[in-house]
Protein backbone atom coordinates (compact mmCIF):
# COMPACT_ATOMS: atom_id res chain seq x y z
CA UNK A 1 0.00 0.00 0.00
CA UNK A 2 1.65 3.46 -0.98
CA UNK A 3 -1.51 5.49 -0.44
CA UNK A 4 0.58 7.19 3.01
CA UNK A 5 3.87 8.57 0.51
CA UNK A 6 1.33 9.70 -2.05
CA UNK A 7 -0.99 11.45 -0.72
CA UNK A 8 2.01 13.51 1.41
CA UNK A 9 3.30 15.65 -1.29
CA UNK A 10 0.89 18.75 -1.19
CA UNK A 11 -2.30 18.97 -1.79
CA UNK A 12 -3.14 19.20 -5.91
CA UNK A 13 -6.24 21.42 -6.45
CA UNK A 14 -5.49 24.21 -3.60
CA UNK A 15 -4.99 27.33 -5.54
CA UNK A 16 -5.60 26.05 -8.90
CA UNK A 17 -9.44 24.89 -8.11
CA UNK A 18 -13.14 26.18 -8.09
CA UNK A 19 -13.13 27.98 -5.00
CA UNK A 20 -15.13 26.35 -2.42
CA UNK A 21 -14.89 27.85 0.98
CA UNK A 22 -14.18 31.59 0.01
CA UNK A 23 -15.05 33.30 -3.20
CA UNK A 24 -12.63 35.97 -1.43
CA UNK A 25 -12.66 39.62 -2.09
CA UNK A 26 -8.93 39.80 -2.40
CA UNK A 27 -9.11 37.74 -5.90
CA UNK A 28 -12.08 39.85 -6.99
CA UNK A 29 -10.37 42.71 -6.68
CA UNK A 30 -6.98 40.82 -8.25
CA UNK A 31 -9.42 40.61 -11.53
CA UNK A 32 -10.78 43.73 -11.44
CA UNK A 33 -7.43 45.26 -11.34
CA UNK A 34 -5.67 42.77 -14.06
CA UNK A 35 -8.16 43.77 -16.41
CA UNK A 36 -7.96 47.33 -15.95
CA UNK A 37 -4.27 47.02 -16.36
CA UNK A 38 -4.95 45.10 -19.72
CA UNK A 39 -7.72 47.94 -20.53
CA UNK A 40 -4.63 50.38 -20.03
CA UNK A 41 -2.23 48.94 -22.43
CA UNK A 42 -4.72 48.11 -24.52
CA UNK A 43 -5.54 51.82 -25.22
CA UNK A 44 -1.34 53.15 -24.79
CA UNK A 45 -0.85 50.79 -27.79
CA UNK A 46 -3.85 52.01 -30.15
CA UNK A 47 -2.57 55.53 -29.58
CA UNK A 48 0.95 54.59 -30.39
CA UNK A 49 0.12 52.89 -33.21
CA UNK A 50 -2.03 55.70 -34.31
CA UNK A 51 0.92 57.85 -33.45
CA UNK A 52 3.57 56.17 -35.39
CA UNK A 53 1.12 56.05 -38.79
CA UNK A 54 0.67 59.62 -38.99
CA UNK A 55 3.96 60.60 -37.65
CA UNK A 56 7.26 60.45 -39.76
CA UNK A 57 9.81 57.75 -38.88
CA UNK A 58 11.81 59.98 -36.82
CA UNK A 59 14.60 59.34 -33.92
CA UNK A 60 11.62 61.58 -31.30
CA UNK A 61 8.85 58.89 -32.66
CA UNK A 62 11.30 56.33 -32.37
CA UNK A 63 12.35 57.01 -29.06
CA UNK A 64 8.49 57.62 -27.37
CA UNK A 65 7.81 54.45 -28.87
CA UNK A 66 10.53 52.32 -27.09
CA UNK A 67 9.83 54.38 -24.02
CA UNK A 68 5.79 53.32 -23.73
CA UNK A 69 6.82 49.76 -24.88
CA UNK A 70 9.04 49.83 -21.73
CA UNK A 71 6.43 51.35 -19.89
CA UNK A 72 4.36 48.97 -20.73
CA UNK A 73 6.09 45.86 -20.12
CA UNK A 74 6.87 46.84 -16.57
CA UNK A 75 3.13 47.62 -16.21
CA UNK A 76 2.35 44.20 -16.96
CA UNK A 77 5.81 42.32 -15.31
CA UNK A 78 4.22 44.45 -12.36
CA UNK A 79 0.35 42.91 -12.63
CA UNK A 80 1.79 39.97 -12.69
CA UNK A 81 3.72 39.97 -9.72
CA UNK A 82 0.90 41.38 -8.02
CA UNK A 83 -1.14 38.46 -9.30
CA UNK A 84 0.95 36.10 -7.80
CA UNK A 85 1.56 37.35 -4.40
CA UNK A 86 -2.06 37.84 -4.22
CA UNK A 87 -2.57 33.86 -4.78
Amino acid sequence: MRFGWESNPRPPDHKSGAPTTEPSVVTIVVVVVVVVIVVVVVVILVVVVVVVAEAAASVVVVVVVVVVVVVVVVVVVVAVVVVVVAL
